[in-house]
């Protein structure tokens, strides 16, 4: 049986797949060249660096090939001369008439250095080379280990599915050919999956039985590096207790057996923890053990990992420089695509800059943290970066979308994806809940977000010319965005906006439980409640709705459609603005539409002329709600049948008093009702939270 192009006894390369290859870890074991060679590999696989190289450098000159691209897998596993490793495989894949199996080696080590190296396309590229080389073979045994790289190369591109999809199926075949070793090295990268997705009860889980595998191998380095893992996920935690206990096990360990890099992490992170219980002098204690670890290590990042946790200790403890520092370290880590590492270190910079009296930047910092936790998948930050914007009062904004897939037929943007390999999609359609002029809404679940939303549907690819479509979105984008950033209970939250392949867009945000107000002002919905809204109820409802208008109005975001139907009661109670910013989508030529031609009876004299509006606009349509409300009629009965006779119809028909259907109500709030749906906008309230205020002393 051919193991990285060597000729081995059968018997023997099994115990090595097997992880049962311990006796050859024995000199007396070894007298041929296939028999060092594969002592070699024992070694290799329990960390044992130095012994392993001087293995394979025994029997060089009966495998040359085969032993020097061992030799740089050690290099690549210790994180030493990548760039050099690289080149090295690159002159030995040139060579004539190589074995497959070795071929398979060869380009599965060059994309665990690309992957070191964080060139996560060149990873990819070189570990389906490898495969491709491995079927060849007919090495199932192969293959399982390139799935496994797989997996930690799909999850460095922040593709977590695909990871466990490519773990999954690691340990279908390592179990099917009884490596042990194998599954405690796929267990171990599940484990980190589920780290970074912030289920760490499940991280601690696949540590664990990684742990126990590796005690029964005698794999020491595997055993060392999980109490690391463990330790470092109770501290992501904040269990600090068990967090201690498993890093000092971890440090001795790789003290005891020169496990340099780990031996640097655990220091790393006992400072982090002793940074977090504010420790500061027990910190720095660790931070210089760490840097001791340092002089032999060529990769860029562990040098800036231990900056960055300097950058952390030092903003802890109020050092005006620490942002500098931090800001260093993440300009480094993006241009080395490090998300891991950039996110916690742009969370510290942004405390670092709230603590110089610098809000503006530290709200920029976070704002592009979040933006890459999302894209890279890393969820177990997103407590963290909530609680600070909490903190600095802040919001995520809007996230723009290309090439989201949609789990299900019923809408025109999922039916790439419904056809797609995986069957899997970013939003997983439950049900359609409307349609009107605008397109269609539909309940559905957010697997990024991990919620349910609503998803709103407008079909703009036939109804403009390219150059209009895109700047009608990017005008709805920017009023998204602004509306995204404050925080009101009136006002809907909106997660995301993006495009499918034909143009339409669509918009992702808070699903409301609710019925609209058209429900409520229904006479069939009144007449069939037990306890009908009294007048004081009615008015603060629409109070509210002045409320949410004031927090639109105040960055500038004008509702422009607002109607019965865009605003939603939740839990039947208190109003929430839906729709807000995209009545500018629709064009004229859609007037015949009813649902839009029904938006008429609120739309402002101005807005249907196409004058410039402003929030005075959005308070007329508020009166034409109020009126109708009060009255059962609209204020207005238009009859014309196209968009200029509708706005013409608005123009010169008059209000009716709305004592004549309601005279019951005080003076002042017709006068008021009346106010609002004044023809001059600057005859009107002058702003939505004057509106409140008037209602207010109605209550």
């Amino acid at each position: 049986m051919k193991i990285c192009g060597v000729e081995l006894e059968d018997r023997d390369a099994e115990l090595y797949r097997t992880g049962q290859g311990k006796r050859f870890l024995d000199r007396s074991e070894n007298s041929t060249a296939a028999s060092r060679f594969l002592r070699g590999l024992c070694l290799a696989a329990v960390g044992r660096w130095k012994e392993a190289s001087d293995s394979f450098r025994e029997c060089e000159n009966d495998f040359p090939f085969a032993c020097r691209v061992q030799l740089a897998a050690i290099h690549v596993a210790q994180h030493h001369r990548l760039e050099e490793s690289l080149a090295e495989l690159e002159s030995i894949a040139a060579q004539p008439n190589l074995d497959p199996s070795l071929l398979g080696s060869l380009w599965h080590i060059r994309g665990l250095a690309e992957g070191k190296l964080r060139r996560t396309a060149q990873a990819a590229a070189a570990l389906l080379e490898s495969q491709r080389y491995y079927r060849e073979a007919g090495d199932a045994w192969g293959r399982s280990q390139v799935s496994d790289t797989l997996g930690t190369v799909e999850a460095a591109r922040g593709r977590l599915e695909f990871a466990v999809h490519c773990y999954a199926l690691a340990l279908v075949d390592k179990s099917l050919l009884g490596d042990r070793l194998g599954l405690a090295i796929t267990l171990g990268n599940l484990g980190r999956v589920h780290m970074r997705a912030g289920r760490f009860q499940d991280a601690v889980e696949c540590f664990e039985r990684d742990l126990m595998l590796c005690r029964e191998l005698g794999d020491i380095r595997g055993e060392c590096r999980m109490h690391n893992d463990i330790g470092r996920t109770w501290l992501a935690e904040g269990d600090w207790a068990q967090a201690k206990e498993s890093l000092e096990q971890g440090l001795q360990q790789a003290i005891q057996n020169q496990f340099r890099d780990i031996a640097f992490y655990c220091h790393k992170d006992l400072a982090q923890l002793h940074i977090a219980q504010r420790k500061f002098e027990d910190a720095l204690v660790e931070l210089n053990r760490a840097k001791v670890y340092l002089e032999d290590q060529s990769a860029t990042y562990l040098q800036l990992l231990w900056k960055a946790t300097h950058g952390e200790w030092m903003a802890a403890r109020g050092d005006s420089k620490a942002v500098g520092v931090l800001q260093d370290c993440v300009d480094a880590f993006h241009r080395l695509e490090l998300p891991d590492w950039e996110i916690p270190t742009r969370i510290a910079l942004a405390k670092a800059m709230l603590d110089q009296k610098q809000p503006h930047s530290a709200e920029r910092c976070l704002l592009a943290a979040i933006r890459l936790a999302r894209r890279n998948g890393y969820m177990r930050y997103f407590p963290i970066l909530n609680q600070a914007m909490t903190q600095l009062d802040l919001t995520s904004g809007v996230d723009v979308e290309l090439n989201k897939k949609f789990a299900s037929s019923d809408i025109r943007t999922s039916e790439q994806a419904s056809n797609s390999e995986d069957g899997m999609g970013d939003y997983l359609i439950r049900e359609k809940l409307g349609s009107g002029g605008f397109g269609s809404v539909y309940r559905a679940y957010d697997s990024h977000r991990g919620m349910e939303i609503a998803i709103k549907v407008i079909p703009l690819g036939k109804a403009y010319n390219v150059e209009l479509r895109e700047k009608l979105r990017k005008s709805t984008q920017t009023e998204l965005e602004a509306a995204s950033r404050v925080r009101h209970p009136g006002v809907v939250r909106v997660y995301a906006i993006g495009r499918n392949d034909e143009e339409d867009l669509y918009i992702c945000q808070e699903l409301i439980s609710g019925p609209s107000l058209r429900q409520f002002m229904d006479p069939a919905f009144t007449s069939s409640q037990d306890n009908p809204l009294s007048l004081e109820q009615q008015l603060g409802i629409v109070q509210g709705i002045a409320y949410a208008l004031e927090t639109l109005h105040s960055v500038h975001v004008y509702h422009r459609d607002l109607k019965p139907e865009n605003i939603l009661l939740r839990e039947g109670r208190d109003p929430v603005l839906i729709d807000f910013g995209i009545a500018q989508l629709k064009p004229k030529s859609w007037f015949d539409d009813t649902a839009f031609s029904g938006s008429f009876e609120y739309m402002s004299p101005e807005q249907a002329l196409g004058q410039t509006i402003n929030a005075q606009a959005d308070i007329y349509s508020l009166g034409s709600i109020l009126y109708e409300w009060l009255a059962g009629r609209r204020p207005l009965r238009l009859q014309g049948n196209s968009w200029d006779g509708l706005a013409k119809d608005l123009q010169i028909q008059a209000v009716k008093p709305i004592t004549i259907y309601r005279p019951d109500l005080p003076p002042r709030l017709a006068t008021l009702i009346h106010q609002m749906l004044d023809k001059k906008s600057r005859r009107r309230p002058k702003s939505a939270l004057s509106v409140a205020e008037q209602l207010d002393s109605f209550r």
